[in-house]
């Protein structure tokens, strides 16, 4: 039921994140047209549009919502992935390669070895810090740059044991973490900018229309815990939530997205809102853009 709630959700926040992307191409099965009969009209005298021909552009336009609210996902996901992509780069210049990936953290290490050790976390923070020890085989010459450089491990251990990051002077560790710090600030920006507009998207495209769905339908509430029976406490339900919103373009994002559930679900339900409750929720309201639903009943 909140399908097409959801996918106006997703073009709203869309436009909020000042996010762009390519829209997937639709594909349509090509079927005969029904005929139609040019001397049917309806009451009011307008030619009459075919059911199976009126059900054909229902399903297009619905297939069109879902198709922009997948949209969104896959822009907000591909945006986050490039910035993060930036940051391994920024992190390149600086002499640094990914050594390895775990529980969602990025662990890069410098081709010098006493230099601070980086970890790029998922959530979208960095961590700078000295290096622990390493182990690997000595650079020698001829046949030793192969395997058999190991061999050397066995028989002097102390060969092959970088301990660089433990010697290091504080100050100088220091100094070497606030070039980091400052040579990655733009990408890092623009990581957790990405990260932010996919979460906002999520909540406005998803998360938000889901949680309206259930109020409506089986009484689950916003907040708190006990279920609402009746329509009119869901109704005072979904006022009070347009109206806690916040007075920014998040807060308008997610307002708009109430504002189109309660046109398109709840006024179209058997339960709709009256013109006194629009009337009192517009009086009480603490941000400047009214509520306006059409179809109300005095």
């Amino acid at each position: 039921m909140a399908a097409s709630v959801r996918a106006a959700a997703a073009g709203f926040a869309l436009g909020v994140a000042c996010c762009l992307g390519l829209r997937p191409a639709a594909t349509w099965a090509q079927q005969p047209e029904p005929a139609v009969d040019a001397t049917a009209t309806t009451e009011q005298g307008e030619p009459a549009v075919p059911q199976a021909q009126a059900s054909s552009a229902e399903e297009e336009e619905q297939a069109d919502l879902e198709d922009d609210a997948n949209e969104v996902i896959y822009v907000d996901e591909q945006a986050v992935i490039r910035a993060r992509q930036e940051v391994g780069l920024a992190l390149r210049d600086l002499g640094y390669q990914r050594k390895r990936e775990r529980n969602g953290r990025e662990i890069y290490v410098n081709e010098v070895p006493w230099k601070p050790q980086v970890l790029v976390d998922d959530d979208g923070w960095m961590v700078v810090r000295r290096a622990p020890p390493t182990f690997s085989k000595p650079d020698l010459p001829g046949i030793w740059r192969g395997p058999l450089g190991y061999l050397v491990c066995v028989a002097n251990p102390t060969a092959c044991v970088h301990i660089g990051g433990w010697v290091i002077a504080e100050r100088k560790l220091a100094w070497h973490k606030e070039a980091v710090v400052s040579h990655t600030v733009p990408t890092m920006d623009r990581y957790e900018d990405a990260l932010v507009v996919r979460a906002f998207n999520q909540r406005t495209g998803e998360d938000v229309p889901d949680a309206l769905s259930s109020l409506w339908e089986q009484g689950v509430p916003l907040e708190g815990q006990d279920l609402l029976a009746s329509h009119a406490e869901r109704r005072a339900a979904l006022l009070a939530f347009w109206a806690s919103r916040t007075c920014n373009d998040w807060g308008d994002a997610v307002r708009q997205v109430v504002q189109d559930f309660m046109q398109y679900e709840v006024q179209d339900s058997e339960h709709p809102f009256t013109a006194a409750e629009i009337a009192q929720a517009n009086r009480q309201r603490s941000c400047q853009e009214p509520l306006n639903i059409d179809g109300l009943e005095d």
